[in-house]
């Protein structure tokens, strides 16, 4: 690519690749692993529960702890692969995959969320291992993790699809199960005269099954409905859980990415102090740490910053306002004042320092990240024209528009974010008189 703008060396200190730069990386990549464990905690608990559940429902009664028929265990393992027959030919009706490949699907997704949190924490507990990344005695290594780390987010994206599918389907099967295995045919009665030969099958098939649950039901002193709920009572306690997991797993999808290009940015960064990567990709490693790490923590210490000196106003005012009706005491109120007069004078001062990085941000930054945005453009043509050629294939050139996007997102947000950085700012030194 072209070279990007001159800038000062304020901000190519900030932005170069550096151990600092990497080390930061590093902790927003930690950061961004925690936010997902937290936000994906109960999603995980959900698709677990439904894995135990369907395989307990393939298992049969034998495979459940504290089941002990005696004398009834073939009468209730009747009904039981009678009810689970009908749950098999409803999945099958309405999603076209039988129970068994549900089964496999929900155990595949589990272990693919299982394996994913472990690779995450593989990779937080590379600066634990180090100190930092770019203090790391072995890089190749880290490299191989961290490519491990990106396989793992294409397997666990690849897993979570159909994980979200039954769950979204799982609500209307699980109405569907409830009617049919409701219903009671006349006992011994087929269906009469020349009705459709598949129609009539599944008739006298629905009603040997229900007369199967009928005689556990009659053997256990039960009531049909009461021997339903034995069986598919642990499926209907998760149907709720499960009617969420959809909107949960697209929320996580997004953090996913958000971690997919840290991961990608940390493994530039590391070739890029091994001497591996051209002068041109430097320029955009430099780029895109600007835009995904450096611009946002610094939006988010303005905000915090600001938020804290707001807050410890509030103290300070609070506190007059109690000395104004006598309820505190001089002593107290002027350890209290002072403290926060002590708090709020740090604050400010870190509060300068910011927004003097704000200003350059501003005034060099900008154009800096202008300049990528350009760069994003000639990309998309250049993938365009590669696959028009026939240099690469579609699913090539689509791959590498797909990066390009991402990117020119993240730098599209980096802009906005500059645009805002001191909007918050003027004198915020407003303090209450001392006692």
């Amino acid at each position: 690519m072209e070279p990007l703008p001159n800038r000062s060396p304020a901000l190519t200190a900030e932005i170069a690749p550096s151990r600092e730069t990497l080390a930061v990386t590093l902790a927003q990549l930690e950061r961004r692993l925690q936010r997902f464990a937290d936000d994906g905690a109960g999603a995980h608990a959900t698709i677990v529960r439904l894995d135990e559940v369907l395989a307990q429902l393939s298992g049969g009664p034998a495979a459940q702890q504290g089941w002990e028929f005696g004398a009834l265990t073939l009468p209730v393992q009747a009904a039981w692969k009678a009810v689970t027959t009908v749950l098999g030919k409803v999945m099958t009706e309405a999603t076209g995959v039988s129970f068994e490949s549900w089964t496999g699907l929900l155990a595949s997704g589990r272990g693919s969320f299982d394996d994913y949190l472990s690779t995450l924490r593989a990779v937080g507990g590379l600066s634990t291992a180090h100190g930092t990344l770019a203090a790391s005695a072995d890089p190749e290594a880290d490299l191989a993790l961290l490519a491990k780390a990106k396989l793992a987010t294409a397997g666990w994206r690849t897993a979570m699809r159909p994980v979200a599918d039954f769950a979204r389907l799982l609500d209307s099967m699980m109405t569907e199960l409830t009617r049919r295995l409701s219903e009671r045919g006349e006992p011994g009665a087929a269906p009469k005269g020349q009705a459709a030969g598949w129609v009539a099958q599944l008739q006298v098939a629905q009603q040997r099954m229900g007369e199967a649950v009928d005689v556990a039901a009659d053997k256990l002193h039960l009531a049909r409905g009461d021997l339903l709920n034995l069986v598919l009572g642990p499926l209907q306690e998760v149907r709720g859980r499960a009617a969420k997991l959809p909107s949960e797993l697209n929320a996580l999808h997004q953090g996913v990415s958000a971690m997919e290009d840290l991961l990608d940015l940390l493994d530039a960064q590391i070739r890029t102090r091994l001497g591996q990567l051209p002068r041109g990709e430097i320029e955009i490693v430099s780029l895109l740490f600007a835009a995904l790490v450096q611009v946002p923590l610094l939006n988010a210490d303005l905000s915090r910053t600001r938020a804290d000196i707001v807050a410890t106003r509030g103290y300070l005012t609070g506190v007059a306002r109690m000395i104004a009706d006598k309820a505190v005491s001089e002593a107290t109120a002027r350890s209290l004042q002072a403290e926060f007069d002590s708090h709020i004078e740090a604050a400010e001062e870190t509060l300068h320092g910011l927004e003097q990085r704000a200003r350059l941000w501003q005034d060099e930054g900008a154009p800096l990240i202008g300049a990528g945005l350009g760069w994003a453009e000639r990309e998309f043509e250049v993938a365009n024209v590669r696959q028009a050629v026939g240099q690469w294939s579609p699913a090539e050139a689509e791959a590498r528009r797909q990066y390009v996007h991402r990117h020119r997102q993240a730098m599209t947000e980096a802009l906005t974010l500059i645009g805002g950085l001191n909007a918050g700012g003027g004198n915020v030194r407003t303090i209450p008189a001392a006692v």
